[in-house]
């Protein structure tokens, strides 16, 4: 079974407290679930690179999300949590850069690195304002 096999499941203790962020969170699993699906059978670069621009466009729109959150509640760590989508865009272009190459190994990584960052991104970064924004009344 390779990587491309793999099923991200939402779970309540990866919600963030944040009903909005939790909603696209759960989207942006259900896209990269797709993903997965899409190159079950198949390693086209260029579809992937397709859809890298539709998930870069929705993480745009989430970042921008989260972002004013933190920015309006006055969240401390709040620049930290901004460098950390700033790595998200600049691995994404790098990985769009290394996908012209056509190579199954550059296709498989860049779907590993998704699941990884989308994950571990929720699950600690994210993880880190819920208490901070649920003592501000953001539910």
């Amino acid at each position: 079974m390779g990587l491309i096999m793999r099923t991200i499941v939402w779970k309540d203790e990866n919600s963030v407290g944040v009903k909005e962020l939790d909603q696209q969170h759960k989207e942006v699993i259900i896209f990269l679930n797709h993903m997965f699906e899409i190159f079950e059978g198949q390693l086209n670069p260029d579809l992937l690179n397709e859809l890298l621009i539709k998930l870069d466009q929705y993480a745009k729109n989430h970042f921008a999300t989260e972002e004013g959150l933190l920015e309006k509640y006055k969240y401390h760590d709040k620049e930290a949590h901004i460098r950390e989508h700033n790595i998200y865009r600049n691995k994404i272009i790098t990985l769009r850069q290394e996908l012209d190459s056509n190579d199954k190994r550059a296709i498989e990584d860049t779907l590993e690195f998704l699941a990884d960052w989308w994950m571990g991104h929720i699950q600690g970064c994210d993880k880190e304002y819920t208490r901070y924004l649920n003592n501000c009344g953001v539910f």
